[in-house]
């Protein structure tokens, strides 16, 4: 260890600082910053599961209640989703926003 290794923390509070990481200290950052990106996706996913709702009140749905509010396939689902307004990603999963669907169906049937 050198004298001159700094913490994921102390970089975040003085990005200038890096210029000066030594290029050994690089994998180590790049791996906490990893393990942080993972952690958060993971507690926004088990938080949104849990609730089952977003900050604004808007139910996420799985693919399954989103099919079936939709009368669609879940298949179809998955290959269109990109193209869906109302698609959340949540790291490598998918949720769908409920009043997202339903102004999505107002739009389709002129409501």
């Amino acid at each position: 260890m050198s004298g001159f290794e700094k913490t994921l923390a102390e970089i975040i509070g003085h990005p200038e600082a890096l210029a000066k990481i030594p290029t050994e200290q690089i994998p180590a950052l790049l791996l906490e910053i990893s393990s942080l990106q993972s952690a958060l996706a993971a507690s926004l996913l088990n938080g949104a599961e849990t609730t089952g709702t977003q900050g604004n009140g808007d139910k996420l749905l799985e693919v399954k209640e989103a099919a079936a509010k939709l009368a669609v396939t879940e298949d179809w689902l998955y290959r269109k989703g990109n193209r869906l307004p109302f698609v959340v990603h949540l790291g490598r999963n998918i949720r769908f926003s409920e009043a997202g669907i339903e102004k999505y169906i107002r739009q389709r049937t002129g409501r």
